[in-house]
């Protein structure tokens, strides 16, 4: 009777490290989809506050800010350059993560 213990305790100690693997990989895919909305809501911020910003500032002040012309796009390109390095960098993180959690 003894070894049907002892095999019973096996099988429960391997059950409990599969679901423990179940469990991380639920966490880490979590993760990388948090990480995925990060980026994009961040980026899209990103952008935003940048453009909102660099339009507030040129039209306050004239000499704060870019020193640009009144219709030059080169604020817009880099709060638009900005907000897409973020935006990809996170989502790469997260999709990397998600398919981490696949293995």
């Amino acid at each position: 009777m003894a070894p049907q213990t002892e095999s019973f305790k096996s099988e429960s100690r391997i059950a409990n490290r599969y679901r423990d693997g179940y469990h991380v990989a639920k966490f880490l895919r979590g993760l990388g989809i948090v990480c995925k909305a990060i980026g994009l809501f961040g980026g899209l911020l990103i952008l935003a506050v940048i453009q909102t910003t660099l339009s507030q500032s040129n039209q306050n002040s004239p000499g704060i800010g870019f020193p640009t012309a009144q219709n030059s796009s080169l604020p817009t390109i880099a709060a638009f350059a900005s907000g897409l390095i973020w935006g990809i960098n996170l989502w790469v993180l997260g999709a990397l993560l998600a398919a981490f959690a696949q293995l």
